[in-house]
């Protein structure tokens, strides 16, 4: 008895063949062809069949396997390559890049930065800028401060000028400078052609004095109330 598998339909059939017989005649049960036969010994029985067929998908799977296992090691290496060269690419635009500092707001108050050396001249110094000379019996009546102050240029020029007011307001409040009559203020600074000129220049009397003293007059607001206000053109 062997088993044969008939070319046009398919299917398969048992038959019995002599065994003298090396190719045998047999008529398809199904669609009624004839199918040739082979010996024994070559017939592809069901249990071969099934075995080889078994072992035909193993090798297929441990093909694939591979394959799969060979694809994931090369993404995995193009995955860390460009990782690496993501981070160098950051780190160089990091070391090159300037630093970057915060811009003053417009609406900020514009207080300058203070003077890093502090000079004293008979007794006084200055918050912003370098004290030039005092005089403390000057005016007509002897009784008035004169400070000469250099002063240079902050972020804007209302910033400028606001340094010396705050000057004023520290003259006053720390240095005990509400005890005169009124204070003569002026400042120079340096112009761009290497010249020195004046730039501020204005008067506070007693009463602004005291108004100061009290905490009831903002710094930001002493060129309203001085008297003899002088800007430079430049600080417009």
């Amino acid at each position: 008895m062997i088993e044969v598998r008939c070319p046009k339909c398919r299917k398969q059939f048992r038959t019995e063949m002599p065994a003298a017989e090396q190719n045998y005649i047999v008529k398809c049960p199904w669609c009624g062809i004839n199918c040739r036969t082979s010996p024994v010994s070559e017939q592809l029985t069901y249990s071969n069949f099934e075995s080889r067929f078994k072992s035909f998908f193993k090798k297929i799977n441990h093909k694939n396997m591979l394959i799969c296992l060979l694809a994931a090691v090369v993404i995995f290496c193009i995955c860390i390559a460009a990782c690496h060269k993501k981070t160098s690419h950051t780190a160089d635009i990091s070391a090159t890049a300037p630093a970057i500092t915060s811009a003053p707001s417009p609406t900020a108050k514009p207080t300058p930065e203070p003077t890093p050396e502090i000079k004293e001249i008979n007794g006084y110094s200055l918050k912003y800028g370098e004290l030039l000379s005092v005089i403390t019996n000057g005016g007509v009546d002897g009784n008035t401060l004169v400070i000469k102050a250099k002063i240079q240029p902050s972020y804007s020029n209302e910033a400028t000028i606001n340094q010396n007011y705050f000057n004023i307001e520290d003259l006053v409040k720390t240095q005990g400078a509400d005890k005169y009559s009124a204070i003569d203020y002026w400042a120079v600074a340096d112009m761009q052609d290497g010249s020195e000129s004046k730039v501020v220049a204005f008067v506070a009397n007693s009463e602004m004095l005291n108004a100061i003293k009290n905490g009831n007059l903002a710094p930001i607001k002493y060129g309203e109330f001085v008297q003899d206000l002088f800007v430079h053109p430049s600080l417009r």
